[in-house]
């Protein structure tokens, strides 16, 4: 269980209603139909995994959600477990260098 889960974020009104209207307008998995394979979608998921920090920005963001299907769904989680590129550290540690990249660029116009 994530400290967002225990937070009680995915236990509220504003969440059910958003999870429920995503899955209804995109009901196959993401992942899958990228290999050309129709399979429901089970999961509604953060794109970038949310943390006590960032919830209030992303938790309701219909840009940073996806369906997936349960098998895709485990992936990502197990992927966010360790310490591959995709996990929430480095995903986060990524945007603060895209953004330092983007202000040294813009600076030198």
């Amino acid at each position: 269980m994530t400290d967002v889960s225990q937070a009680g974020f995915y236990n509220t009104s504003a969440w059910k209603k958003l999870r429920n209207v995503f899955i209804k307008t995109y009901p196959l998995c993401k992942d899958c139909e990228k290999q050309d394979r129709l399979v429901p979608a089970k999961y509604v998921d953060h794109i970038v995994p949310l943390t006590l920090e960032n919830f209030w920005e992303y938790g309701l963001d219909w840009n940073n959600l996806q369906s997936l299907c349960a098998k895709c769904h485990q992936k990502k989680t197990n992927r966010s477990k360790t310490n591959s590129k995709y996990s929430a550290t480095n995903l986060q540690r990524g945007k603060e260098l895209q953004n330092k990249f983007n202000d040294f660029t813009n600076g030198n116009k």
